[in-house]
């Protein structure tokens, strides 16, 4: 085999790799219920959201009730979860932009990349 097949091997691998990579990286980013109503709620709207509107809409989501028939408890569990753990895990993956002092989350991914994986 050549140098050059062998370089062309090689950056072919490469590719392979970094597109597994980041497929891998998104299928962990999804695999929590929340992670995907977060993004599908972004997709959904077109917009940056708030902490608040973002809970508030995956806490009616979750339990299946209207917003004004969510408890306090309910909603405050949702935000401290997505605060915590779900909003820095999509920033991590580079899906979301989350500013935790102003607490606003936006998509900075391309919707139709990660549209059929939600």
């Amino acid at each position: 085999m050549s140098e050059s097949d062998n370089r062309t091997m090689f950056a072919s691998d490469t590719r392979s790799t970094e597109t597994a990579l980041s497929e891998e990286k998104l299928y962990a980013a999804l695999a929590e219920d929340r992670r995907r109503r977060t993004l599908s709620y972004l997709v959904e709207t077109g917009a940056a959201a708030t902490l608040d509107e973002l809970t508030t809409a995956i806490a009616a989501a979750e339990d299946r009730t209207p917003p004004t028939d969510l408890s306090p408890s309910t909603t405050r569990t949702v935000g401290i979860a997505l605060h915590h753990v779900h909003l820095p895990k999509l920033d991590e993956k580079g899906l979301v932009e989350y500013d935790s002092d102003d607490r606003v989350v936006s998509l900075t991914v391309d919707v139709t990349a990660i549209t059929p994986h939600l």
